[in-house]
């Protein structure tokens, strides 16, 4: 059984038009963003019919890890955050090990592909969702930045991780200065730490952090955040 015989549940022609708007988004992920002033604004028809859509799949009787993959067909033709964010919303404390396994498989299958469009709703399902959710922070957070992590997921995940706890973070961070390749990405990180909305640091460990880095002095931001670190 294949993803197009649970698009045939729905209507056909009204998911290829919500397919063809979210795949639009996702081409256009800045643009759209900064326009909308939100990443992922969907219309409530289109929101309807894709929650349908997953509903009807996770209600059916077929195997448990055949649907996580099943899901991330239809985020393929479909790649909108409101696939990811229905599942976390409504399934992630339901799922079994080896779904929740085979579902960080597929996230990091798409994160190492250079398919940006299907990168960036998982980029920020990860941020406003994972990696936000006190219950789902640690599991996912070590779920993506295994010893077998690959330069591009890294870097994905260290950019993207201002809300994740600090110490969680900071134990990345020790085991990848000591490479000035990783620099960069760190302070990158750090910028995000302390600036991001749901932002989470220790000043003073990421000061020293700073310290430790091989970065130009003229950095953007870097005297402002250097100066964040150190007021009171």
């Amino acid at each position: 059984m294949d993803i197009e015989c649970f698009i045939q549940k729905v209507d056909k022609q009204e998911f290829q038009k919500a397919a063809n708007r979210a795949l639009y988004k996702a081409k256009n992920w800045e643009v759209e963003s900064k326009n909308t002033n939100s990443d992922d604004v969907v219309s409530q028809s289109d929101y309807e019919l894709i929650t349908d859509l997953i509903e009807i799949l996770f209600k059916s009787k077929i195997e448990r890890k055949k649907r996580i993959d099943l899901l991330f067909d239809l985020y393929r033709l479909c790649p909108s955050f409101t696939v990811i964010d229905h599942l976390y919303v409504n399934y992630w404390n339901k799922l079994f090990e080896l779904e929740k396994n085979q579902f960080w498989k597929q996230v990091i299958n798409i994160l190492n592909s250079e398919k940006k469009y299907l990168k960036e709703p998982i980029i920020y399902a990860l941020c406003c969702d994972f990696f936000e959710g006190p219950e789902t922070v640690t599991e996912s957070w070590n779920a993506l930045i295994t010893k077998d992590a690959t330069d591009e997921v890294l870097k994905t995940v260290l950019i993207n991780a201002g809300p994740v706890p600090f110490y969680l973070k900071k134990e990345l961070y020790y085991r990848l200065i000591g490479s000035k390749y990783w620099h960069k990405y760190i302070f990158k990180s750090l910028l995000h730490s302390e600036f991001d909305y749901y932002g989470d640091i220790d000043k003073e460990e990421a000061l020293k952090i700073i310290n430790k880095l091989n970065i130009p002095k003229d950095t953007e931001h870097l005297d402002l955040f250097i100066e964040q670190l150190t007021s009171e």
